[in-house]
């Protein structure tokens, strides 16, 4: 979807779609309706709705898993996921003594989304800090050109200053000889 980035309404009717995946719609914050109807959808990855703050009208109807059409949407992402995971459960995988916790999987999604938030932080900080690394040796870089620009010229100052030093030097040394001559 990343080279329809102004997307307003798209459908996806009568598919095989059967896997929303999580960065499906991460190109295309303007979407106000999305439909998948009739599609045998069995995989929603969590948040996927949720990247689109815009979207109004979402149509899963007619699906494997979910049969459901929502209009003015909050945030419905927890809803169809755990609609779709009740759903979509073989009976034939569960053992009587198997409960099934949907809130603690929901509380485990969260601390992952939040341990990736603040990974993405730390990354973002990182990055700046490099900027300013990389900032900073472009200054000394440039700095360092300008004294090698010099350099020649501060050499001669040495060489002068040195050569006025060794005759002043020379000159008093020749003074106080003839003191005590």
């Amino acid at each position: 979807m990343k080279p329809f980035p102004k997307l307003v309404y798209c459908g996806f009717m009568d598919n095989d779609i059967k896997i929303l995946e999580i960065d499906l719609f991460d190109f295309n914050p303007d979407l106000q309706l999305v439909s998948f109807w009739n599609n045998k959808i069995i995989i929603i990855g969590a948040a996927v709705f949720d990247k689109l703050p815009k979207l109004t009208w979402l149509y899963l109807d007619l699906n494997r898993c979910i049969n459901m059409r929502s209009e003015s949407i909050v945030s419905l992402t927890k809803y169809i996921i755990r609609h779709v995971k009740y759903k979509c459960i073989d009976p034939e995988t569960i053992t009587s003594d198997k409960t099934i916790d949907f809130d603690q999987d929901f509380e485990n999604l969260e601390m992952v989304q939040a341990a990736i938030n603040e990974l993405k932080e730390n990354i973002t900080s990182i990055n700046e800090h490099i900027a300013n690394i990389e900032e900073t040796n472009v200054q000394l870089k440039e700095k360092m050109e300008e004294f090698s620009n010099h350099n020649g010229s501060y050499l001669w100052i040495v060489i002068v200053i040195f050569i006025a030093l060794l005759a002043a030097g020379g000159f008093i040394a020749y003074k106080r000889l003839n003191i005590y001559r």
